[in-house]
């Protein structure tokens, strides 16, 4: 397993063997390692209780940690992280934080912190902090901050704050949704989405940070619906009604083409041109070659070509070739 988290923790770490798989028995209880671990990997249908380590791997599992390590969790893994324990998730892991435990989430992975645990989100990865915890949002992370937990906000991230008590300071272009009456700052051109019977004296706003009274676009919070009109095409300057009409106007066009294309047939203008080429025969009738002229500039048409007689010799491709005996 090659894990890297892309911050810098542990770069060299590359792998981690498997000193044992401790798995359910007995109607579900929950085997127990007692003692120092100095390497563990988890992984599938595993769920190990730990109390004291220095690396674990995990993917796939459950694993409720206690003490001091680190712990890699990817995949679909669920960390249940107590007292120093240290978590750097991936992928669509899960981890609770308590005490003074700490959790990185990366990818699509999530969070909640309790007590006085410490949570870091990047990429597109979601948390929630409660009671006195603290943590940190970047990128697109999303997340939801209660009770007197504090946090910072950089980026384009979301965050919904609730209580009184809770404090935020929002950077970037961050979107935060107030309910109550917590403490906020806000910076860059964050955008701080309150209700009307929020104080606003309590939100300092600087540079190019704005309040309004819309509610906030929470993605995690909308239910996607199919549309009863749905678009049909864009256009500069115009909407769906106009895309609509133009789709409309141009719907007979092609078959006003189809009908010209048949009237292609006005190609027969060139069997008019046979004419123009027997006239010279006219006025030159020693001259039988000019047969075969006439006949050389018909080839290239397809009407020619299928029309001319089984077997009939053209000279310029030699006397051994002969015209289709069946039609394309």
């Amino acid at each position: 397993m090659n894990i890297v988290d892309g911050i810098g923790f542990q770069r060299e770490f590359d792998e981690s063997p498997t000193l044992a798989n401790y798995r359910k028995v007995h109607g579900g209880r929950v085997s127990q390692i007692r003692g120092y671990i100095p390497q563990l990997s988890v992984t599938n249908d595993d769920l190990i209780t730990v109390y004291d380590f220095g690396t674990i791997t995990i993917d796939g599992g459950i694993l409720h940690a206690y003490g001091k390590g680190t712990v890699y969790a990817s995949g679909t893994a669920k960390v249940y992280a107590h007292d120093e324990v240290r978590v750097l998730a991936f992928d669509d892991a899960e981890v609770r934080a308590y005490q003074q435990a700490s959790a990185i989430c990366n990818n699509k992975s999530s969070a909640v912190g309790f007590e006085r645990s410490h949570l870091t989100l990047n990429d597109r990865s979601s948390g929630e902090l409660r009671d006195i915890s603290v943590g940190s949002f970047h990128n697109f992370s999303q997340g939801t901050i209660f009770d007197s937990a504090r946090a910072n906000a950089y980026d384009a991230t979301i965050v919904e704050i609730y209580g009184d008590h809770a404090s935020l300071r929002a950077r970037g272009r961050s979107a935060v949704g107030v309910h109550g009456t917590p403490a906020l700052w806000l910076g860059g051109s964050a955008i701080a989405h309150v209700e009307e019977a929020t104080k606003s004296q309590f939100i300092i706003i600087s540079e190019k940070a704005t309040i309004t009274q819309e509610p906030l676009n929470n993605p995690s919070k909308t239910e996607l619906k199919v549309s009863d009109t749905p678009t049909l095409g864009y256009q500069e300057g115009g909407s769906p009604a106009e895309d609509h009409a133009t789709v409309q106007a141009a719907a007979p066009q092609p078959e006003a083409q189809t009908t010209p294309t048949p009237a292609a047939a006005p190609e027969p203008a060139v069997p008019a041109q046979a004419p123009v080429w027997v006239e010279p025969e006219n006025t030159a009738t020693p001259t039988p070659p000019a047969v075969e002229d006439t006949a050389a500039p018909e080839e290239p048409t397809y009407a020619s070509t299928l029309t001319l007689p089984t077997g009939t010799p053209l000279p310029q491709f030699g006397d051994a070739w002969t015209a289709l005996k069946t039609s394309l």
